[in-house]
């Protein structure tokens, strides 16, 4: 659309999304809600909370601070990616943003996929360090590959961590806190300390490419992975099973 009708027509698009996404909540039942939380009395003591929900279990935090690490170094490569592409005069800024999107989404449809099998059988964990692995590799082809086609490894690394996290995290929060009553608040706890990982990465980001170069800032992003994978891998506990989530008879 960007090509066609100018970018203007992008954002007229993301309000008609928007509209339609209202439209949906619009049609919804509350009444039609899961009704297999245990009650307050069950739950314990402590109402569900953001601090709560972190503090009282060891693995939340280690993925709470594991995913606030990888979004701090995820959310700025990809419009850092067009933006050394359209400086380097590589790219059409709006048609080479256009593919990036495209690739990825190619790539994670699948990949979720996949992921929603291999944690039936061997847990989520796996597939979170598998997530966070991608995104120092994206780093490295992104600094160290100066060519138009750097966009499709790269992308389709961000499509694999991307379709991987996407049914890793909900699961394994939902995991972890099954029978407590605090999954949407651990689930919450978790996101919100990943918002605000994904807040600060553009900024970082930007001060390390204006000094140091994009080369370094690519690097820079991945490196910050690294030390989310090494929390995961030294920090996480046992491998859990996703097999555990059935319900018992």
């Amino acid at each position: 659309m960007g090509l066609r009708w100018g970018l203007p027509s992008v954002f007229v698009l993301m309000a008609l999304m928007g509209c339609a996404s209202l439209a949906c909540l619009a049609l919804m039942r509350l009444d039609e809600t899961p009704q297999d939380t245990p009650p307050p009395e069950q739950a314990g003591p402590c109402a569900p909370g953001l601090l709560h929900a972190l503090t009282g279990t060891p693995a939340l935090r280690v993925l709470a601070v594991a995913m606030l690490l990888f979004h701090l170094g995820n959310a700025a490569m990809l419009p850092l990616l067009g933006q050394a592409a359209v400086a380097r005069g590589h790219a059409n800024p709006s048609g080479f943003t256009a593919l990036t999107i495209i690739v990825a989404q190619l790539v994670m449809i699948p990949m979720a996929l996949l992921a929603g099998r291999h944690a039936q059988r061997s847990g989520y964990w796996l597939l979170v360090k598998a997530a966070l692995l991608s995104l120092p590799l994206r780093g490295l082809v992104a600094a160290t590959w100066d060519s138009d086609w750097a966009l499709i490894p790269v992308q389709v690394l961000d499509g694999v961590g991307a379709g991987l996290l996407g049914v890793a995290l909900p699961g394994l929060v939902a995991q972890t806190l099954r029978g407590t009553g605090h999954v949407n608040a651990g689930l919450g706890a978790v996101m919100t300390l990943q918002g605000l990982g994904a807040a600060a990465s553009p900024a970082l980001a930007g001060w390390i490419a204006q000094r140091f170069g994009f080369d370094a800032a690519f690097l820079s992003l991945g490196g910050i992975a690294v030390l989310a994978l090494a929390l995961c891998w030294f920090g996480a506990p046992a491998e859990p099973r996703a097999a555990h989530l059935q319900p018992k008879t």
